[in-house]
């Protein structure tokens, strides 16, 4: 399972996507472990993110957060739960989400890697949001780390408007 796993990493990073979702469900399927269960299925989910199958990638997603949420929660997902995946990038991914005590619908983004330092720096476009928020500017809610003891997968909130899930069509 192991070799498969990083066969699949391997095919992945040099773009090869549709044999690396073949090597992980395989790897999936041969899993003996909790942790190479977690890992793959959380690498199925990153294939389904680099494919745009947004729809296909949020149960690779929630599979891997209900084997190991203190590793693959990219958030407080009790406290924000998922809804669907709005998009993905080199910088991350957003998520449409309920916040649990105001039924709120927000977006999360959520953040690969996390910037060392005070707040305002690893949070610098929340607090840039901040600033300038407004008509066309969704206004930031919350932030903070999926782990906060180990300031890892770092995260922010802003307010969902129905229809408007970039900054292109929320300008338009």
């Amino acid at each position: 399972t192991k070799l498969m796993l990083g066969g699949a990493t391997l095919l992945s990073s040099t773009g090869n996507l549709g044999e690396a979702e073949k090597l992980l469900l395989q790897a999936l399927e041969k899993a003996e472990t909790t942790e190479d269960r977690a890992l793959a299925t959380f690498n199925l989910f990153q294939v389904q993110l680099r494919s745009h199958r947004f729809e296909s990638a949020l149960p690779y997603l929630q599979q891997a957060i209900a084997l190991d949420p203190s590793r693959y929660a990219l958030h407080e997902v009790e406290k924000y739960p998922i809804e669907t995946i709005l998009g993905a990038g080199g910088m991350g991914c957003v998520l449409l989400c309920r916040h649990r005590l105001t039924r709120q619908r927000v977006v999360v983004k959520c953040l690969w890697e996390v910037r060392a330092g005070p707040l305002e720096k690893v949070f610098k476009e929340a607090f840039a949001m901040n600033e300038i928020a407004g008509e066309y500017v969704p206004h930031p809610i919350d932030f903070g780390f999926a782990d906060s003891v180990k300031k890892v997968r770092a995260y922010f909130v802003t307010e969902y408007v129905e229809e408007a899930i970039d900054g292109e069509k929320w300008l338009a």
